[in-house]
């Protein structure tokens, strides 16, 4: 039997309408909620909600996947499984532009992910992009956080293995532990933190590469602070106490409120007269300023300290170590050095130590070798047997009678140099003893020649190394300041070793030459 002919042709038909009723049963312009699985779209696909398009849900771009109703975001990493470049997504109220690459795990030059228009992203999780480009957001980004006014905003730490670029940074926390510039204009402010007892920079803080002129505008104010590395910087103002446990060097001016130590060395160039205006100020290490110095209180040194300019102290200065200054000192309260002093010239006062014995800064002598042990306050003479050497007196009027020695020295010349204060006590001993040969000091006397009154010429006694009142001619040691009637004792004596020739003589020869 022969077939219809018509009956090819309405086969054709009706498998065309029935598949124009399956593409019809498969759009995605549907009202109600339909699920498909592994669709392929060549050109568009849109899945629509039920409400009609409005104002505020214009007709969808050709070109791109618009999803128009909610609660796709919580399904996007499931329901977004892009193949192909897909360039824009469209919800209810934003237009984001997104960028795929073509081929899974295959590295393009286009954006892996870009949020385009007005848009901000938002993650409260990690965001991970492994080799894929460049991440570019023209939008506010938020990583841990809910929308913040800034544009980056995170909430946890940050960590870049690589150099951050900004104009500017704001923020604050309790440790910075690398912070490189190579230009810092404005204020760096380290404050200390109500809940942290000091703040600390654990690395080297290196802002001292600026110009000279822009150094009114560009410092570094530290409150409290603790810092483990080395600090270098153009001006630094402490406003805390502030401890440092390696070097600190400023190029410009160092003003401190509070104390300031320093376990390493400080270098100060000092810009300005008040280059340095401090409560006290500690150096564990040295010292060196160029410029004008002035510490209201205390300032100590435990290594070298070198003054290029002056330098005002108002109240204690120690230095265990060398001083040198190369300028004007001035010293209001005690001024002790362990170690050399080099200075230009002296100028100024030097006052007794009131804790030890003998007459501080009366007196000035010169250390000899003795050829027997003699102690302060005794009368030396010259020993023709041993040249340079000095002995106790013994007898009156002793004729090469030389001088007093002392405990406390104010000067001492020697082949080392000039020694002061406590040095100068230092490098005495019995067998070789500072005797004085200039200025007041106390010696042992005794009244076996009668009362020594103010004035009185006083000479060697019979007594080893004891002085007495001279009435005759001959070698005295000086004159007394002060009475003295003990049987013995010690008497103040403006020294003056010399011959002497009492007034008597003196009448007796004016009448003979008469």
């Amino acid at each position: 039997m022969h077939p219809h002919p018509l009956q090819k042709p309405l086969r054709m038909i009706g498998l065309f309408v029935l598949s124009l009723i399956l593409v019809t049963t498969l759009s995605l312009a549907q009202t109600n909620s339909q699920t498909f699985q592994n669709v392929s779209v060549t050109n568009q696909l849109q899945i629509r909600s039920a409400s009609p398009a409005t104002a505020s849900k214009p007709g969808v771009p050709s070109g791109t996947l618009s999803v128009l109703g909610s609660g796709w975001e919580a399904q996007a990493n499931q329901a977004l499984d892009v193949g192909i470049t897909l360039q824009a997504l469209v919800t209810d109220a934003k237009t984001y532009n997104l960028a795929f690459s073509t081929q899974r795990g295959t590295q393009v030059s286009n954006p892996v992910l870009t949020l385009g228009t007005d848009g901000s992203a938002i993650f409260g999780g990690n965001l991970t992009v492994n080799g894929l480009g460049t991440s570019r957001f023209t939008g506010d980004l938020a990583i841990g956080t809910s929308r913040d006014p800034a544009i980056l905003s995170v909430t946890g730490a940050v960590n870049v293995s690589d150099a951050i670029k900004a104009r500017s940074f704001q923020g604050s926390g309790a440790e910075l532990t690398d912070f490189n510039a190579s230009q810092i204009k404005g204020i760096l402010n380290v404050t200390q933190l109500p809940s942290i007892p000091s703040n600390k920079i654990l690395g080297t803080l290196d802002i001292s590469q600026l110009p000279r002129n822009g150094y009114e505008g560009t410092y570094v104010k530290l409150a409290g602070d603790t810092m483990t590395g080395r600090l270098k910087l153009p001006i630094l103002q402490v406003t805390g106490r502030s401890d440092f446990g390696e070097d600190v060097s400023v190029a410009g001016s160092l003003t401190v409120s509070q104390d300031f130590n320093v376990n390493g060395g400080l270098g100060v160039a000092g810009a300005r007269p008040d280059a340095t205006r401090n409560e006290s100020l500690a150096v564990g290490g040295g010292a060196r300023f160029l410029g004008f110095v002035d510490v209201t209180q205390q300032l100590r040194v435990r290594g070298t300290v070198t003054f290029d300019s002056n330098l005002i102290v108002g109240a204690n200065h120690t230095v265990n170590g060398n001083f040198d200054l190369r300028g004007n000192g001035t010293v209001r309260g005690d001024f002790t050095v362990n170690g050399d002093v080099t200075a230009a010239a002296f100028h100024g006062v030097c006052k007794e130590d009131s804790d030890k014995s003998g007459t501080g800064c009366k007196d000035i002598a010169e250390l000899f070798d003795a050829t027997e042990p003699v102690q302060p306050g005794q009368l030396v003479a010259l020993d023709l047997g041993a040249p340079g050497h000095v002995k106790l007196s013994s007898k009156p009027y002793e004729t090469h009678l030389f001088g007093v020695v002392v405990a406390q020295p104010g000067i001492v010349l020697s082949s080392e140099g000039v020694l002061l204060g406590s040095d100068a006590a230092r490098s005495a001993s019995a067998t070789r003893p500072a005797v004085a040969l200039v200025g007041r000091v106390r010696v042992n006397a005794t009244s076996a020649n009668g009362k020594i009154e103010v004035g009185d010429a006083l000479t060697s006694s019979s007594t080893r190394g004891v002085a007495m009142k001279a009435s005759e001619a001959g070698r005295i040691i000086g004159f007394a300041l002060e009475a003295f009637d003990g049987t013995t004792g010690s008497v103040l004596v403006l020294l003056n070793p010399s011959f002497y020739m009492p007034e008597s003589v003196l009448k007796e020869l004016r009448k003979i030459r008469n």
